[in-house]
């Protein structure tokens, strides 16, 4: 049985399902986990990391993904930066901008520890980040498979870094939906 761990920078995955579906993505992630393991056979979902920034407005998802088996979560900071030539005022928006922090180097460092550990076989990376392509090297180094996971024709450096990718197409999205499903995607 090949064991498989899947990784998923949060932020990315948002922008790009939203990118692709033309709408904000209400993804139930624990059954887009087992989707992801379940596209081959003979594959067991050990765990499944979910990388996000501890801010109010992700306080809901973190809170459900905690109690879920077999998921982490794993929270960065946002950082806010006063725009040039503006007075910063944090509570102003328009004075600033932000900048995730700290979720490249927690999946960076949980992927690498994981292969090294001999926790997973296969890493299911869920992101379109090119900053990922070091350790997508690292990782195969150690004989791990790297596959990465998409939206369906998500354009991205790191396919040619991982041994497959896996597209996840509006069906998949369909089956993973949280309420009912419409189709905002342009023929």
């Amino acid at each position: 049985m090949e064991r498989v761990m899947i990784f998923i920078d949060g932020n990315n995955f948002y922008h790009t399902c939203r990118h692709y579906l033309n709408q904000n993505p209400k993804v139930d992630l624990e059954k887009l986990a087992h989707l992801l393991v379940n596209k081959r056979p003979g594959r067991h979902l050990m765990r499944t990391y979910f990388y996000t920034v501890d801010e109010p407005q992700q306080q809901g998802i973190i809170t459900a993904l905690k109690y879920k088996p077999r998921f982490m979560v794993v929270t960065g900071k946002l950082v806010k930066h006063p725009i040039s030539g503006h007075t910063f005022d944090p509570t102003d928006a328009s004075t600033y901008f932000t900048e995730e922090k700290g979720t490249d180097v927690n999946l960076t460092t949980d992927m690498i520890v994981g292969a090294y550990m001999n926790s997973y076989d296969t890493a299911v990376l869920v992101s379109a980040d090119s900053d990922y392509k070091r350790v997508i090297e690292e990782v195969r180094k150690t004989g791990k498979i790297v596959e990465i996971a998409l939206p369906e024709g998500q354009r991205s450096e790191l396919k040619k870094y991982a041994d497959e990718v896996i597209e996840i197409n509006e069906d998949d999205f369909r089956r993973c939906w949280i309420g009912p499903y419409v189709s905002q995607i342009s023929p």
